[in-house]
């Protein structure tokens, strides 16, 4: 699957998805966005899991940026990723967390979960980890 193709897939979701992959084997999230109205359904959760699992298939390397952008909570948004298997790199100069999924790292077994509350926000990418 095409990092297009994933886009598509994500797209089916309640959940506004942003990625870029300017670099080869690497996929950066710009923005997770959920509508407020569905916060807590653990929509955020499911597009995670499926970005995780094509970056698996495809051996890519995942970066985002855990920020404040959107009133996120970060340390729940750092708890939330990690879960995916994600881990801290950096911060950047505004105290956001920088961090990175090398592929086939764990992945919850049951995405649909709820997400632990507030985990919802925003990931945006500032600069390259």
């Amino acid at each position: 699957m095409s990092a297009d193709h994933l886009r598509r897939a994500v797209a089916s979701l309640s959940t506004t998805i942003h990625v870029s992959d300017d670099s080869p084997g690497v996929v950066r999230i710009d923005l997770i966005s959920v509508p407020e109205e569905l916060r807590g359904r653990g929509c955020a959760r499911d597009a995670l899991g499926q970005i995780a699992q094509w970056a698996d298939e495809t051996a890519t390397q995942m970066v985002l940026t855990a920020t404040y952008g959107l009133g996120a909570d970060i340390t729940r948004l750092v708890h939330l990723y990690m879960t995916f298997g994600f881990t801290p790199t950096d911060l950047t100069p505004l105290g956001e967390v920088r961090m990175r999924r090398d592929p086939h790292a764990l992945v919850p077994a049951s995405v649909s979960a709820a997400p632990p509350a507030g985990a919802t926000g925003s990931a945006h990418e500032t600069s390259s980890p």
